[in-house]
């Protein structure tokens, strides 16, 4: 992978998934001599000249092409090149090297949900209120696309918040058009009951229940004596109509979900 121009720095990402791994890299950009009182990432040395190397922090989604992972990997490549939103990586590069496929996004610093919610954050109502709605606002725009693109595999280890409180969406291997076939991907404890029955089909509200179990997840990271009575019945109320069994009794789509999430938000501001 090095004659791409590409320095590996160590293995990183999810160990499960058979036939694909994830680096940590850097990408080199140029290499031209160094200016006064310029920060560098590298500097070697020829003759009297100082060269310094110009990088960029990236992930590599290394894929063996033989395994079956290949098509989760090619599916968030044709996704990823036609999205253009502040909370989607873009794809810097992908091509093929011997018997792997690689795809080239750019590093983003900051935690998983996950990870915070391992550490043990406490968060307030307006923290949840800001994140959800970052949140709701990309799986909108995925769902305003013609035709809609639904997610379907929303978890806290997908979702990134960066150094300064943005949200980022990641891995998109799972992703699949509104009316396309797709396999029963998911996770049990995030996805819609209708995405593991082959026989029901899947769409925005799908994505909702999800987006709804991240909401309840995050609810109960605030501690009680925070909650007033009436915080918690609005709140409640919420993540029971995005999580209800059957489709039809959830919200329609994430503009209704987004639209309760601000009335939320004001509860938020007028009690905290």
């Amino acid at each position: 992978m090095e004659k791409w121009n590409y320095i590996l720095r160590e293995e990183i990402g999810e160990k499960d998934k058979e036939g694909r791994h994830v680096f940590l890299a850097d990408r080199i950009l140029s290499e031209a001599p160094r200016e006064y009182g310029e920060r560098v990432s590298e500097e070697r040395t020829a003759g009297e000249k100082a060269y310094v190397t110009r990088m960029q922090r990236v992930v590599i989604k290394s894929t063996d092409c033989s395994s079956a992972y290949l098509r989760h990997t090619l599916t968030e490549l044709n996704c990823l090149q036609e999205l253009q939103h502040p909370g989607i990586p873009k794809v810097l590069e992908h091509y093929r090297a011997g018997k792997n496929y690689h795809l080239v996004l750019p590093y983003i610093e900051g935690d998983s949900l996950k990870k915070r919610l391992e550490e043990n954050w406490i968060f307030d109502f307006l923290q949840i209120y800001s994140l959800l709605r970052q949140l709701g606002e990309i799986l909108q725009y995925l769902h305003q696309q013609e035709p809609p693109v639904l997610y379907r595999d929303l978890k806290p280890e997908h979702i990134l918040i960066d150094q300064i409180g943005q949200v980022c969406l990641l891995d998109f291997d799972g992703v699949i058009l509104l009316g396309k076939a797709g396999d029963g991907i998911g996770n049990s404890r995030f996805s819609a009951p209708e995405q593991f029955d082959l026989r029901r089909k899947t769409d925005q509200r799908s994505d909702i229940y999800a987006f709804g179990k991240i909401a309840e997840l995050l609810f109960r990271q605030v501690p009680e004596e925070r909650r007033t009575e009436n915080e918690q019945k609005k709140w409640s109320r919420f993540i029971k109509h995005c999580t209800r069994e059957r489709p039809e009794k959830r919200y329609k789509d994430m503009e209704a979900v987004l639209r309760e999430l601000q009335k939320l938000n004001h509860t938020a501001e007028k009690y905290g």
